[in-house]
C-alpha cells in the first residue's frame, strides 16, 4: 500500500514537472511573470527535495526539515525572514509531534538529542 501510495504521488510529481516545462504561463492562479521563474522555482524545489532526503541521515529529521521548510519558504513564497522562521519551526515542531510523539516513528536524529 505504503509502495503504490509512493509510486502514485511520484508520477503525478513527474506529470507536474513536465506540464511545468511545457507550458507557457504558470500553473493555474498563480501570479507569476511570463519569465522563467515558474521552472526556475520547479528545479529549486525539486533539487532542494533531493538535498532534504539526503541531509535527513545526517542532520536528523528536525534540523533538516526546519531547513527544508525555510528554503521553501524563503524562496519560494518569498516571505520575510521573521515570518519564515517562525512557520518553519511550528511546520517542524508540527511534523515531530505528529509523527514521533503521536504515531511513534523512529525517525533519524542526527547529531541532535532529540
Amino acid at each position: 500500500m505504503s509502495f503504490g501510495a509512493g509510486v502514485g504521488i511520484g508520477l503525478l510529481a513527474l506529470a507536474f514537472l513536465i506540464q511545468t516545462f511545457f507550458s507557457k504561463k504558470g500553473p493555474a492562479g498563480s501570479d507569476q511573470d511570463k519569465g522563467s521563474g515558474g521552472k526556475v522555482k520547479t528545479v529549486s524545489i525539486c533539487i532542494s527535495l533531493f538535498i532534504y532526503t539526503t541531509a535527513v541521515n545526517w542532520l536528523g529529521f528536525v534540523l533538516s526539515t526546519l531547513l527544508f521548510v525555510l528554503f521553501l519558504f524563503r524562496t519560494v513564497e518569498s516571505e520575510s525572514w521573521w515570518r519564515s522562521v517562525m512557520k518553519a519551526v511550528l511546520v517542524t515542531i508540527g511534523n515531530y509531534l505528529v509523527f514521533v510523539v503521536w504515531l511513534g516513528v523512529k525517525l533519524p536524529r542526527g547529531f541532535l538529542p532529540w
